[in-house]
């Protein structure tokens, strides 16, 4: 939508329950989202002529693609899958045909691009084999880290690398500000993308020295030192066969590190992915994957999954017109017609878009005698159907959440900014008050978090005057460093501690806050967040506000 009339635009796509017939008052498409979590697992939906391919005894109906993908080989193998393809299942079956065949379960490992997706993959790698061994699957930064020279370092989280880039550019001269952020982003693309930044090449001598002199690492860090062991031979590779998921979104630096991982002719990989939704180049991700891969490896096979389980024709040709032909990963169909709606909305200015999307999620939801009076249902399939959870508002910047937020509240509509997180939640935050909880035998209902052994057992002295001098007797105890203190996290657990005078006030204030977030919780919400934070996850109705060129 354009915004040379100084018009907002917004976009609603969701599932209809009845049939739509092509275009309705040029507002409305045939086509459909599945419900949440039966994306990559419909696969009940296959051709009649697939047949089962068995691992470990369970036998799964795959489409052709799928199996092609699954059985390709030895040759490096990517794998193309547009939405609701069956990416995971796919790496999954992958994993299930090598175990079958007898590799060994040390032998194997896949690499997720999120801790969470690893956690994920291992789960759902349980349930298909509960009896088998579990290779590993984490990130690359999680496997890197036993490979670090000597001791193992503290790891600076982003928010703590870029205060100590801070300090290190002070110390050069240059003051805090834009000049020192805008120079951290470059250093850190030229450090993904495998290039020099001739510019910033003495604040980034200092900033290296800084780290080594304190036993501290940033991500980044743990990526290049493996790079350099395993390229001068000092460290040998414990796995044959290496699964990358999500493979559009790993860098420059991160191939060259998978490319170290693996003979030369690539033999063991396996890589799957949809360079069409390649959102991170922001933080380096290499622009043309496939074409970097196949320049790597020229005896690269690239297999297609062509059917998509989550959405509707009208969906995917929607998509696939935006991408203008620019599309590598190929046209997919659907395996079943499901109708579906999409809308365009314009509106003459911000609060009048993001009250026609509390409207139109109010007539969604319905009325309830808790929420919504008066909820006019107009002709929608979908009014009065759908339950909060099952809506979602997207979001480029996260700028845009607060007037959001306020207009679904002031209607009454239960709404989350998951994002939006409470300074307790920041790990290291979470552990010391864990470890004040524990001091003060205070019974907080506080995250789960374990204290390490070797933490340091802290005075009565020391938690009475308070988190800085806590954090002082911590700063060199993983997982804390000295950047914690420049944390906004940590000036917020500073300023809510004195508010409190003293940790037990503080410890109840944040269980009764939790008690009422729990609680809250309980009840489904509508989620604004933004759309990178939305990746894999589905729903039945998504509202994109501020579509505009």
């Amino acid at each position: 939508a354009g915004r040379s009339t100084g018009s907002h635009s917004s976009a609603r796509g969701d599932a209809a329950q009845d049939a739509d017939s092509g275009i309705s008052n040029a507002r409305a498409v045939s086509g459909q989202f599945l419900p949440e979590g039966q994306g990559d697992d419909a696969f009940a939906i296959m051709a009649a002529a697939d047949t089962p391919v068995s691992f470990g005894g369970r036998g799964f109906q795959w489409s052709a693609s799928q199996r092609t993908a699954i059985m390709a080989g030895p040759e490096p193998v990517l794998v193309l899958a547009g939405p609701g393809a069956g990416k995971t299942r796919t790496l999954i079956g992958r994993m299930e045909r090598l175990l079958a065949e007898g590799l060994p379960a040390e032998r194997l490992v896949a690499v997720t691009f999120t801790r969470r997706a690893a956690g994920e993959l291992r789960e759902r790698l349980a349930t298909a084999l509960p009896e088998a061994s579990m290779p590993a699957a984490d990130t690359l930064h999680a496997l890197a880290l036993p490979f670090w020279p000597g001791e193992r370092p503290i790891i600076l989280s982003e928010e703590s690398a870029r205060a100590a880039f801070a300090r290190c550019a002070k110390a050069g001269g240059l003051e805090e500000g834009k000049a020192v952020r805008a120079a951290f982003d470059r250093l850190a693309l030229c450090r993904e993308r495998l290039t020099a930044s001739d510019a910033d090449h003495d604040l980034f001598a200092r900033y290296t020295a800084w780290k080594r002199e304190r036993g501290l690492a940033d991500y980044t860090d743990l990526l290049e030192s493996w790079l350099a062991r395993l390229t001068a031979g000092e460290v040998s590779v414990p796995w044959e066969a290496l699964l990358v998921d999500e493979i559009q979104d790993l860098s420059p630096l991160q191939l060259a590190l998978i490319r170290a991982l693996l003979p030369l002719d690539g033999r063991g990989f396996f890589g799957i992915g949809d360079p069409d939704q390649a959102i991170y180049g922001f933080r380096g991700a290499q622009p043309d994957v496939a074409a970097a891969l196949a320049a790597y490896w020229p005896e690269l096979r690239t297999v297609k999954l062509e059917e998509s389980y989550r959405a509707g024709t009208a969906i995917l040709t929607s998509a696939q017109a935006l991408l203008a032909g620019r599309g590598v990963s190929g046209s997919l169909r659907t395996a079943r017609e499901i109708p579906a709606r999409l809308k365009l909305f314009s509106a003459p200015d911000a609060a009048r878009e993001a009250a026609w999307i509390a409207g139109e999620i109010g007539r969604l939801l319905g009325s309830t005698s808790h929420t919504l009076v008066d909820a006019r249902r107009q002709e929608d399939p979908l009014a009065g159907s759908c339950s909060p959870g099952e809506l979602a508002v997207l979001v480029r910047l996260k700028a845009l959440m607060p007037p959001l937020r306020e207009a679904l509240f002031a209607r009454g509509i239960p709404v989350a900014v998951p994002e939006a997180e409470a300074f307790w939640n920041e790990p290291r935050v979470a552990l010391m008050l864990a470890l004040a909880a524990r001091a003060m035998e205070r019974s907080a209902m506080l995250p789960e978090t374990a204290a390490p052994a070797e933490l340091p057992v802290l005075g009565d002295a020391v938690w009475r005057e308070g988190p800085d001098a806590v954090l002082d007797a911590l700063s060199f105890s993983p997982p804390f460093d000295p950047l914690v203190r420049d944390l906004a996290a940590f000036r917020e657990l500073r300023r809510r501690w004195r508010e409190a005078g003293g940790w037990p006030k503080l410890l109840d204030w944040i269980c009764l806050r939790q008690e009422l977030d729990l609680a809250r919780e309980t009840g489904e919400k509508v989620r604004i967040m933004t759309v990178h934070a939305a990746k894999g996850l589905e729903f039945r109705a998504v509202f994109l506000p501020a579509l505009e060129e």
